[in-house]
């Protein structure tokens, strides 16, 4: 398998990441090191690249990757001493692991949706572009109002879930308390 010689824009966790940058300006035998940061609501992750020449190489490995899905920052920098110069710097996307994990996610289908779209609306400030065309994908930001209209509507869905479940449990589920009167007979 060809390694790509960009970074990726998605991949999904549990797997092993894998790509390669030509960095010019940036030799190793100059001294100069790369890294990456993956950071967002889900966690981070630091990545040391090895290099041969101009050529880098960076990996995460399956093992360590085991960020949630979500939106994260991919951000790609150079250092030698006490210069640090940016190469990269783009929203990514890390999908679900289909590896079955030895603990399983309890939380309902509309908690996940409402944890993802906070996630995304507060990484909102880091994806800088709203139409882009990277190596012939698209990519289209939705807009912040869009997203903030779908998470209302998600949060009351979850609302009446979780009043739903508390009623079917005979715990009262906040709100109005109704109290039913029966005359004896």
């Amino acid at each position: 398998m060809d390694i790509p010689q960009t970074e990726p824009l998605t991949f999904r966790a549990g797997t092993t990441v894998q790509w390669q940058r030509e960095l010019d300006d940036y030799s190793v035998s100059d001294g100069w090191a790369l890294n990456y940061s993956i950071t967002g609501a889900g966690g981070n992750k630091a990545i040391v690249a090895s290099g041969v020449g101009t050529l880098w190489t960076a990996t995460l490995a399956a093992s360590a990757n085991n960020l949630p899905a979500g939106i994260y920052s991919l951000f790609g920098y150079v250092v030698n001493g006490s210069v640090t110069s940016e190469i990269f710097d783009m929203p990514i996307t890390v999908l679900a692991s289909l590896i079955p994990a030895s603990s399983t996610d309890t939380r309902s289908y509309n908690q996940q949706i409402v944890d993802t779209l906070r996630t995304a609306i507060l990484n909102y400030s880091v994806r800088p572009f709203v139409r882009l065309e990277i190596a012939g994908r698209l990519l289209i930001r939705p807009e912040l109002n869009i997203l903030r209209e779908e998470l209302g509507r998600f949060e009351y869905r979850l609302k009446m879930e979780l009043r739903r479940a508390a009623q079917k449990s005979g715990k009262t589920p906040g709100g109005k308390h109704l109290a039913k009167f029966v005359r004896p007979q």
